[in-house]
């Protein structure tokens, strides 16, 4: 494994404690098809018939049972929400925002808030919700545990698509102007027409084919960073990567332009704060700025996750990568399948067996064939 920073020493800053709780709740349906919620280390049996739906952040679960009950787990505790599964649910980290009929909730550590009687389209993420209301047309959203008017009830501000990142929302109105939604205010980009975005933490990117450019928004101001449309890009957290038309490999993190290299790599993806690229088989990951090697990895074994990567090199090994750190001294038996509950990593093998990798260590539980 190497490692090497991706920006000057002194403009690196990395928070990372090795003793940091790992985030991730998992579930599974054991041999007798009770549903069993995998929470920080320990099983919790918590319905014993068929239930439907599930959703699960970071330290909740959701899902509907078999009286077709809206449940939520939380805290080792479990209790209905409402009486009816909801017409709209997403589930962010930390939050769980669902509709019934117009009626819009929230859910936060195990309580639910009412956001609005009257809400049409909604765009939730980790730290805002945003809706039009249907009552009088304005633009809403809730952040900081608080409903605000983003725009007011007028023709024009009608939202014609949009996207959330964790902090932020980015959309065309009616006329096609592209806006952004941060921290309070509303920033008009002077994109017009913008049909290709995308948005993460403090930043969004988009390409601007009536100017034939690409711009950044990150941190209130907008930057042209390419003036020509570029081939491909992904959004992270403070961080827009992207090949340009003439295959260079660009990364533009915490306002800083910088050039990785003259050819576009085998492929790149990223999620939250977790970028992946290659090339020549050497999967890189980029965390907070720092690029960490692994050698012999193929694009379809790797997972990435709010804050981690879960692949399987070349060999057959399964490797875990969180918050700066490779974890490899674990053992799963081949053949086995992986996934990732947030930055839980699941693995599956055997005729029956689900196991859940949490700290370091492998947590083994008998399972329903296809339980996940």
């Amino acid at each position: 494994m190497k490692n090497r920073s991706l920006l000057p020493a002194a403009l690196l800053m990395i928070f990372f404690s090795a003793a940091q709780a790992q985030d991730g709740t998992g579930y599974y349906f054991d041999n007798t098809n009770h549903l069993n919620v995998f929470d920080h280390g320990v099983p919790h049996e918590i319905a014993s018939l068929a239930v439907s739906d599930p959703l699960f952040g970071c330290d909740y679960m959701a899902y509907t049972d078999e009286k077709n009950s809206f449940m939520l787990y939380y805290a080792s505790d479990k209790r209905t929400l409402e009486e009816r599964p909801p017409s709209f649910a997403v589930a962010t980290d930390y939050a769980l925002v669902y509709k019934t009929q117009k009626r819009l909730m929230i859910c936060e550590k195990g309580e639910k808030k009412l956001l609005s009687k009257f809400a049409g389209d909604v765009f939730a993420d980790d730290s805002i919700v945003v809706w039009q209301s249907e009552f009088d047309g304005s633009i809403m959203a809730y952040s900081d545990g608080e409903v605000v008017t983003v725009e007011p009830a007028v023709s024009s501000q009608v939202i014609r698509d949009g996207k959330t990142g964790v902090n932020l929302f980015a959309y065309n109105d009616l006329n096609y102007d592209f806006k952004i939604y941060y921290k309070g205010e509303v920033h008009a980009t002077g994109g017009t027409r913008v049909t290709n975005y995308a948005c993460g933490k403090d930043i969004v990117a988009f390409q601007d084919n009536f100017r034939n450019n690409f711009s950044v928004f990150y941190k209130g101001e907008t930057k042209v960073i390419s003036e020509k449309i570029v081939k491909d890009f992904v959004v992270c957290n403070e961080l827009v990567a992207f090949v340009d038309e003439n295959d260079n490999f660009f990364i533009y993190y915490k306002g800083r332009l910088l050039k990785i290299d003259t050819y576009a790599p085998e492929y790149f993806f990223g999620k939250d704060n977790i970028l992946c690229y290659s090339y020549q088989s050497q999967l890189k990951i980029v965390y907070e700025g720092k690029i960490t090697v692994e050698q012999n990895v193929e694009q379809q074994n790797v997972s990435p996750g709010s804050n981690c990567v879960l692949y399987t090199t070349n060999s057959g090994k399964a490797k875990y990568f969180y918050k700066g750190r490779i974890i490899s001294n674990f053992y799963v038996p081949q053949p086995f399948t992986r996934e990732l509950h947030n930055d839980l990593p699941v693995f599956t093998y055997g005729d029956n067996t689900i196991a859940f990798l949490f700290n370091e260590m492998i947590f083994e539980y008998g399972a329903r064939p296809g339980s996940q």
